[in-house]
């Protein structure tokens, strides 16, 4: 459990993430920790409901004196929610709705999202004021696929709009305003259309159900990939400040339905391989894309 006699800050972290996920998570929370200050202690929880003992223990060793790992199975408060994934989006997505309920002993906390490369301290974008505001997030990326998309699906412009993969969470007005269960009841009706209306799941009801209360944050902290190669859908203006993000990310974010895992050959992709050189799952991630 958490070092409660810690003498420096604490920063606590969540995951979500199934089997199938399991090794990029890793991954990802390995970089988090290469970046840690040894001076303030980080707990990172991992949300799950289907995760092998074998990948928890791994997590778990990734302990150490500053860093503490904690698996949490969510499977009592999933409970009989009737959600169903949608396009290469998994229900585990959907567990950082209960981040506010199971985590009220923090005042606030930090979600990220599994296929993602941390570069730089996440103290940092812990420490971001929240002014007021019930999350903090990175503006998502303005092109003209997500244009049609929030105003078709969400009804708002999306230069208005975030990306959820990574979030800075006020425990308290997160409950309070009842986001959970407003996005819980959101994407069990749209399980149930024929033709999906919240193609993003969660991350579109919470962009719903938050307007005009989030608190945008620098767009580094989460550097979506998958336009790299799609720059032409995005309009000049917001390009520029696309690809100047790009030269230092402080968080990688392996958006969209091409994943470094499986296309080595795209740009940052080498940045992933990297990380995942020094890994356990190493050759495991190998053999699984062999020929993809």
């Amino acid at each position: 459990m958490m070092n409660e006699t810690y003498p420096g800050s604490i920063v606590p972290i969540v995951y979500a993430s199934d089997d199938k996920y399991a090794p990029y998570m890793y991954i990802s929370v390995k970089s988090l920790i290469s970046h840690t200050n040894p001076d303030t202690y980080y707990q990172i929880y991992i949300l799950y409901t289907d995760l092998s003992v074998k990948n928890r223990e791994a997590m778990q060793r990734l302990s150490r004196k500053n860093v503490y790992i904690t698996c949490i199975d969510l499977q009592q408060s999933w409970g009989n929610f009737k959600i169903k994934g949608s396009g290469h989006l998994s229900v585990a997505t959907c567990y950082r709705l209960f981040i506010a309920e199971l985590f009220k002993q923090y005042p606030k906390i930090v979600y990220i999202d599994s296929d993602t490369v941390v570069q730089d301290d996440i103290k940092k974008f812990y420490e971001t004021s929240l002014e007021g505001k019930t999350i903090g997030a990175i503006h998502d990326v303005v092109c003209t696929f997500l244009v049609e998309h929030y105003r078709e699906s969400i009804d708002m412009d999306v230069r208005e709009g975030f990306n959820a993969g990574i979030l800075l969470i006020d425990t308290k007005r997160f409950a309070e305003r009842e986001i959970k269960e407003k996005c819980i009841k959101l994407l069990e009706e749209d399980s149930l259309r024929s033709r999906r209306k919240f193609f993003y799941m969660d991350q579109d009801v919470l962009n719903l159900t938050l307007q005009g209360d989030v608190l945008f944050i620098e767009e580094s902290w989460n550097f979506q990939w998958q336009y790299l190669w799609r720059l032409y859908t995005i309009p000049e203006r917001e390009r520029q400040a696309y690809l100047k993000n790009a030269k230092d990310p402080r968080i990688i974010h392996y958006a969209g339905d091409k994943k470094p895992w499986e296309k080595p050959e795209l740009e940052m992709a080498d940045i992933f391989w990297k990380t995942a050189r020094d890994t356990a799952y190493y050759e495991e991630i190998l053999f699984a894309n062999l020929g993809k």
